[in-house]
């Protein structure tokens, strides 16, 4: 379970940071801490229309659809934190302990794979921030930094 925390955690933070990197890079407000926001819904929309705006949205679709599903399944943040919870049972958000009828399954091996994926794209999108002299991080100091 500890295993869906962290990717989603992992999901949290790449946003975060390219929300953050392609800001400076491009010159758009943004604001450090301007909430407590782990809502991977509203940072994956806030990611998109960044990346639109800016006509960098080189990403597949699929990232967008990887951060939905991870989103679905942990919508607050913290759910998959601990095997269990303070009663002692399990603290597994989705119906599949309690009901028989509707099982669910985590395929971890595909998790990992979802994960990796994330890995791939937001290392193709640092490619063209930042790899080559017609890159739009060239002229700043951010070049640097990144």
């Amino acid at each position: 379970m500890p295993a869906l925390f962290l990717a989603r955690h992992y999901a949290e933070i790449c946003l975060k940071n390219e929300i953050i990197n392609i800001s400076i890079a491009t010159g758009t407000p943004f604001i450090i801490g301007e909430s407590k926001n782990h809502s991977l819904k509203k940072l994956n929309e806030k990611f998109k229309k960044l990346l639109d705006d800016n006509d960098l949205n080189i990403l597949n679709s699929n990232f967008f659809e990887i951060i939905d599903c991870i989103n679905e399944l942990t919508p607050k943040s913290d759910e998959y934190r601990y095997n269990l919870n303070k009663k002692g049972k399990y603290n597994l958000p989705v119906d599949h302990v309690y009901n028989n009828h509707a099982p669910r399954l985590i395929n971890l091996i595909v998790l990992g794979q979802y994960i990796n994926s994330l890995y791939v794209y937001l290392s193709s999108l640092q490619l063209i921030l930042n790899n080559s002299d017609d890159s739009i991080l060239c002229a700043t100091f951010f070049l640097n930094l990144v």
